[in-house]
């Protein structure tokens, strides 16, 4: 059975989507095969996916917060717009 590169690495994000956006916007120069065969591409989309991941995880909770604070029960354009002007990070 195929395990998607997501799958294996338990993303949810999908690294093949990231992958071709960036064949499509930017030359990506694949180095070199590392000793354990797996290409740095493969390793710097990975972390690409989990850095995203980990992005929208804070700004969600951050916007989940504000959307409480101003009595929303879920998140509209309003609690987002309120978090990444407010966050200083």
């Amino acid at each position: 059975m195929h395990q998607s590169r997501s799958s294996k690495a338990r993303l949810i994000f999908p690294v093949s989507c990231i992958h071709r956006s960036l064949k499509k916007g930017i030359t990506v120069a694949i180095l070199a095969l590392v000793p354990s065969h797996i290409h740095w591409m493969t390793v710097s989309l990975l972390f690409l996916a989990t850095v995203l991941k980990y992005l929208m995880v804070e700004v969600l909770e951050l916007a989940c917060i504000a959307a409480g604070q101003i009595g929303r029960w879920c998140i509209t354009p309003c609690p987002l717009e309120m978090v990444t002007k407010a966050d200083v990070e």
